[in-house]
């Protein structure tokens, strides 16, 4: 591994001794999600949002998607039809090595929320029963005050309620109600909101995450992941591709890369999570991300220092970071820290974060170079463009 990042840097290094600052070393754009349409293979298995086929799952015929995923022979595809899926409604597992795609032209849409209909008039608010509900964690040795600010002290819960589409604010207290937010009762499992629900759709976080697998060579692409308490989708094994897809509004992170090996995370618009847009931890390695736009993200104010950023790499080793966006997330844009061995980070346009663009903290063997990192730091820890502390081998260029 040593051997393939010197190798690299040499091979960049070259490069841009002969074309220094020129355009060669500078981002090229193509950040997110593309129009692809995905080609229909034969035999594949079919699943949509009310799907009641039994199996195969012809395409005349879907099944659900739970019923599609326990059923497709390994090395198969399932194709979704459009519309919704509420996951929370089976555990989401890819058992063997699949392809998820969408059928072409149809959007489809998992969500880890409910429809909450049964609601009881209060005096300007409202009331429902809940029984799955995520209040907030705090590890034993860390102070609330280095997780939490005092303007959002709820940001580390991960209930979530949306009023048409609109995510409401949570509160400490129910006398603090009002339009657009709600107050969690945690001890009688009740969710109270400031907003007439009458004639409108009012979607609550029911399930931590959509879709996990610990079996290699998975495929995920051109799907929308949205109101997960924990994330999208969960990677725990090696070569998994998760290109063209949309993680937002989730309340912990778009995805996570636990353990991954050789994962290649491209194309893909991770926006508006709670408080990282991408975590990736545990030992990764191997792992390719590239042309993701990442924006938006801690929407719930963590505090900055408490592992918020648009993707946070931790204890993990050759990865690459390259012709990616990281704009406007309220938070660190690039985040190594604890252990994170060969980083290569290049042709990235990082602006607008309020905190550092790049921070390279606790790591070793780490190249930057061609990188544009503009309008970064200017929250109220007063960030740099690019932060290096407590590192190794570190080289910057162009």
């Amino acid at each position: 591994m040593k051997t393939l990042y010197k190798r690299t840097v040499q091979m960049l290094l070259g490069l841009w001794t002969m074309a220094a600052f020129s355009a060669q070393g500078q981002p090229e754009g193509q950040y997110g999600p593309r129009q692809v349409h995905y080609p229909l293979p034969a035999g594949a298995y079919y699943a949509s949002a009310e799907g009641q086929g039994g199996v195969p799952c012809g395409i005349g015929n879907p099944c659900s998607l739970e019923k599609a995923l326990s059923s497709a022979p390994s090395g198969s595809t399932v194709v979704l039809r459009g519309g919704t899926y509420r996951t929370s409604n089976f555990n989401g597992k890819i058992p063997r090595r699949l392809t998820l795609q969408p059928y072409p032209g149809e959007e489809v849409v998992l969500k880890g929320s409910k429809i909450a209909s049964q609601w009881q008039a209060g005096q300007g608010v409202w009331k429902t029963s809940w029984a799955s509900l995520f209040p907030a964690e705090y590890p034993a040795n860390i102070k609330r005050s280095l997780i939490l600010t005092e303007e959002h002290p709820m940001a580390a819960s991960r209930d979530m309620v949306f009023v048409n589409g609109h995510r409401l604010q949570q509160v400490e207290s129910k006398s603090e109600l009002g339009h657009d937010k709600f107050y969690v009762d945690y001890n009688n499992k009740v969710i109270y909101i400031g907003t007439d629900p009458k004639g409108k759709t009012v979607e609550i976080t029911a399930t931590q995450w959509g879709l996990y697998t610990g079996t290699s060579n998975i495929t995920v692409r051109g799907l929308h992941f949205t109101h997960y308490a924990g994330g999208g989708i969960k990677v725990l094994s090696s070569h998994a591709v998760l290109e063209n897809n949309v993680f937002t509004q989730n309340a912990i992170a778009g995805f996570k890369v636990s353990g991954a090996y050789k994962a290649v995370i491209r194309h893909n618009r991770i926006s508006e999570n709670g408080r990282m847009g991408v975590a990736v931890n545990d030992g990764s390695k191997d792992l390719l991300f590239e042309h993701n736009e990442v924006t938006g993200n801690n929407a719930n104010r963590y505090n900055p220092f408490w592992a918020s950023a648009g993707i946070k790499i931790l204890q993990s080793s050759a990865i690459t970071v390259r012709q990616n966006q990281f704009k406007g997330n309220y938070a660190k844009g690039v985040w190594t820290d604890t252990n994170v061995d060969e980083i290569v980070v290049v042709h990235n346009q990082i602006e607008d974060n309020t905190d550092h663009g790049i921070f390279i903290e606790a790591s070793r063997q780490a190249l930057l170079a061609g990188n544009v990192v503009t309008g970064c730091g200017f929250g109220e820890d007063m960030g740099a463009g690019i932060a290096v502390t407590n590192s190794a081998d570190v080289s910057i260029y162009n």
